[in-house]
């Protein structure tokens, strides 16, 4: 079955917010939600997101922004981009075993400048593309 006029929703788990955005085939915004994305700052350098606190705000500005148009069903395809090199890991049982820790944390500061000083900052960036 082929629609007749189809939509693309963009989902942008940023370091700031969560959003949700709806494109035509010419790719006008039709529709949007959005909501903070919360971070944790529980030390002094670290900052960190709780994973089932993630997904509850995903669900909703998907579900607001669905809302805003005149038939989900019209949404054909779902691409999503996501904070940086922020993971979730997940145990056996698909459960987050600890929050996500942001790509800004600066724990493990010192270690980075171990390693890069172990193989220099030009193998490092091959390595992980960061700096």
């Amino acid at each position: 079955m082929t629609l007749k006029n189809p939509l693309f929703m963009g989902i942008d788990a940023g370091s700031t917010k969560i959003r949700a955005l709806i494109f035509d085939i010419k790719g006008l915004l039709v529709a949007q939600a959005s909501m903070q994305m919360p971070t944790i700052y529980s030390n002094l350098g670290w900052a960190h997101y709780d994973p089932e606190e993630l997904w509850k705000i995903t669900t909703k500005v998907i579900n607001k922004s669905l809302s805003l148009i005149d038939d989900p069903k019209r949404v054909v395809s779902v691409a999503v981009a996501s904070v940086g090199e922020t993971a979730i890991i997940l145990d056996k049982n698909n459960k987050p075993i600890y929050h996500s820790i942001a790509w800004f944390d600066k724990r493990a500061k010192d270690h980075s400048k171990k390693i890069e000083k172990m193989i220099g900052s030009e193998k490092l960036f091959k390595i992980t593309g960061l700096t």
